[in-house]
């Protein structure tokens, strides 16, 4: 899990098996390491390794929202659920569904988001099973270029992330969780 702060007053809690997959272990958890089959779908041995974690993070998570003082104004549910396993149908909507409702269960009434990778519209609000109530995506104007940091492209900045919320999500919340006007891995380079 990770909490991002902001100016110290407000929490957006991101709980995801893949936070970040530049941190130890690509990210995945520790707990997971032993469970057979595809991780990150509505796979059995995943959705039981998964549900004791989601309890626990969930009801603290709970006693942290706004609605009873704290500082959580927002439950970020996956991050970057867009594709993975060959053979495994995407998107995951019955795993997605399942964390929205376990994270419900346990008391989270705050708004719900997934930060796709792209805005492919999957989990928009009113889109069926594992709908978010905040509709969300990645966006990095500048790409990847670590080895050009003063080079910024003249079409860099997306004109068409309007569009795109009036395609997807008209009538709800939009937002980009995770903007950068790069992204530089020097250990990379």
């Amino acid at each position: 899990m990770l909490v991002k702060f902001l100016v110290g007053i407000v929490k957006k809690i991101r709980f995801s098996c893949l936070p970040y997959a530049e941190t130890t272990g690509g990210g995945f958890p520790g707990w997971g390491v032993t469970v057979p089959g595809p991780w990150r779908t509505y796979n059995q041995t995943y959705v039981d390794a998964y549900t004791p974690y989601v309890k626990m993070i969930g009801g603290q998570i709970a006693k942290a929202q706004i609605t009873k003082g704290g500082p959580v104004v927002m439950l970020q549910v996956e991050n970057e659920l867009v594709k993975g396993v060959p053979g495994v149908e995407w998107p995951q909507k019955g795993y997605m569904q399942d964390l929205i409702d376990k994270f419900r269960a346990a008391g989270v009434v705050v708004p719900t988001a997934n930060n796709e990778a792209w805005p492919a519209g999957w989990h928009a609000p009113g889109s069926g099973v594992g709908a978010m109530d905040i509709y969300a995506h990645n966006g990095y104007p500048n790409g990847f270029n670590c080895k050009q940091l003063y080079n910024w492209s003249a079409t860099g900045l997306p004109t068409w992330w309007h569009s795109d919320h009036v395609r997807i999500s008209p009538s709800t919340p939009y937002a980009i969780l995770e903007v950068c006007g790069l992204v530089c891995f020097l250990y990379m380079i």
